[in-house]
């Protein structure tokens, strides 16, 4: 290779060139990635959630979801689990936290804007596997996910009774959150296997 390139010293060149060529247009590629679905601002957080005390921006008390089902988000606390049947984490974690909870909590979840004409067969496919259901719904457009503050699942949010946030959580983990445990049942952290 090296004679090659004593006689040939454009090699060289060419050899530099695509090299350059693949580290900055990957580095590009990165760049217009970071930029374009993490949130602007130098010391923001990755995923800022809605503050703590704001109320959760649906305009309605009762949620039509798939199947005829309702769920009512005032009068009852309520986890709000952004969420994809796509999503690795979620299906790792999932299937960990939610026998866990306790049975008079709401849970809602919110499917992200992907364009994905049919979610639900996979949607489904994941409950029978996982062996349990909530109410989950599309955010078609986006809008609760940008209201939230949600940049990618999972994410969590918990609701009291009058529809105000009083947790919040971006990533994996959430089970091990002894503040999780304390806004969904007022506890210490159940022992998750």
């Amino acid at each position: 290779m090296i004679r090659r390139i004593k006689k040939d010293p454009l090699l060289l060149v060419d050899i530099v060139l695509i090299t350059a060529i693949i580290f900055f247009g990957s580095s590009a590629g990165f760049y217009y990635a970071l930029k374009k679905f993490a949130p602007t601002g130098r010391n923001e957080p990755l995923l800022p959630l809605m503050e703590i005390g704001s109320e959760f921006p649906l305009d309605t008390a009762h949620l039509l979801v798939p199947d005829g089902q309702s769920i009512q988000l005032a009068g009852r606390k309520t986890l709000v689990i952004f969420w994809s049947p796509f999503c690795r984490f979620c299906k790792e974690e999932l299937p960990v936290l939610i026998p866990h909870l306790p049975s008079e909590i709401n849970i809602l979840g919110i499917l992200p804007p992907t364009g994905a004409s049919n979610w639900k067969n996979p949607v489904q496919d994941f409950f029978q596997q996982a062996n349990f259901s909530f109410p989950t719904v599309v955010d078609n457009e986006g809008k609760i996910y940008k209201k939230c503050g949600v940049k990618g699942t999972p994410a969590y949010i918990v609701l009291d009774e009058d529809r105000k946030v009083i947790f919040r959580h971006g990533g994996t983990g959430v089970e091990k959150e002894k503040e999780f445990w304390k806004a969904i049942q007022g506890e210490a952290v159940p022992k998750i296997n």
